[in-house]
């Protein structure tokens, strides 16, 4: 009995660990605004953050010091940790454009046929 409950316990708490990337993260959607660089002052910084577009973590320098908590990750292996959910890209099936190749042997090349 005591190691059933050890096994749940350390199931429980790795399932805690690693339960980052799969469930959505509404802070890696959030799109931050910042002061203008100039009325900031201190050493630039580089933290990641979660570009919206390109589905992808990106580096960010700035001068001002952290505001948001939530959705500025130190490392770029945290900040894709995170927002794995949402990097995941699904695409749909494409039939109606449908591309055969075929040689012809005269010309010494290939030639596209389209649907």
């Amino acid at each position: 009995m005591k190691w059933l409950i050890m096994a749940i316990l350390v199931f429980w708490i790795i399932s805690l660990i690693d339960s980052g990337r799969f469930r959505p993260n509404g802070a890696c959607l959030v799109k931050n605004k910042y002061k203008n660089e100039r009325y900031c002052k201190g050493p630039r910084r580089q933290f990641y953050v979660f570009h919206r577009i390109i589905l992808n973590c990106v580096s960010v320098f700035s001068k001002c010091q952290r505001v948001h908590k939530h959705n500025e990750w130190p490392s770029l292996n945290k900040c894709q940790r995170e927002c794995a959910w949402h990097m995941q890209i699904i695409m749909p099936p494409n039939s109606t454009n449908t591309t055969t190749t075929t040689e012809d042997p005269a010309a010494g090349r290939q030639a596209v046929a389209s649907d």
